[in-house]
């Protein structure tokens, strides 16, 4: 016979902020953290049935595929037999072959991936990997980890700009030829100005007008 009482569940494991639980009574709180247990659950499922997916369809593509039947996975996609995209399924297929088959991962983490970033992961490296997944692992509360910014710990900008990059002697060498080239432009300058002033005195003398002058 059913308890008609449901038994309570251990949520000590539960840990709620003080700002969560102001003004909620112990009742509320409780109710509170079994729903957190309910959604933990829930998302822990999720994720072990993403990679059940990404197993079963990396086995059907093997099935279909070989000598003779290189077109068979293609058509499988093509039919729309799936409740996915032909793109969802093979970039699972590429994460189950490359990473999932011998990865042991939170099931909660998985849950919180797309297939194209789980795709991603199988193309990166190990410590690509754990990049990402200590970010995830210490993101905030007010924080949520991207396709975007697991993007960026995959494949880090690294254009930086030339003042950052080079060296001070680099630098130092740049601003001396760069003080060099302008000290004698400065100097053809000043040697053209001298030139002109002779050729506006020799036309005020001659009684030449200095546009003519300027012109022989």
């Amino acid at each position: 016979m059913t308890s008609a009482i449901q038994e309570a569940r251990d949520t000590s494991s539960v840990t709620l902020s003080a700002g969560t639980t102001s003004g909620l009574d112990s009742w509320a709180v409780e109710s509170l953290k079994e729903r957190v247990l309910d959604i933990n659950g829930a998302l822990s499922v999720a994720g072990k049935a993403i990679n059940q997916v990404a197993a079963d369809l990396y086995e059907i593509r093997q099935n279909i595929t070989g000598k003779g039947k290189k077109g068979n996975w293609r058509a499988f996609l093509a039919s729309g037999v799936l409740n996915c995209t032909p793109r969802y399924a093979t970039d699972l297929v590429n994460a189950h072959e490359k990473w999932l088959i011998a990865a042991d991962v939170d099931p909660a983490l998985l849950a919180q991936m797309t297939p194209r970033t789980l795709s991603r992961l199988a193309n990166a490296t190990e410590a690509q990997r754990s990049k990402v997944f200590s970010a995830f692992k210490n993101c905030g509360e007010k924080e949520r980890i991207t396709e975007a910014k697991v993007n960026s710990l995959l494949t880090p900008n690294k254009k930086k700009s030339t003042a950052a990059t080079k060296s001070v002697d680099e630098r130092v060498s740049s601003l001396q030829a760069t003080n060099a080239r302008l000290l004698k432009q400065n100097r053809e300058l000043q040697k053209q100005n001298v030139e002109l002033k002779k050729m506006l005195v020799k036309a005020a003398t001659e009684g030449v007008t200095p546009a003519v002058a300027a012109a022989v």
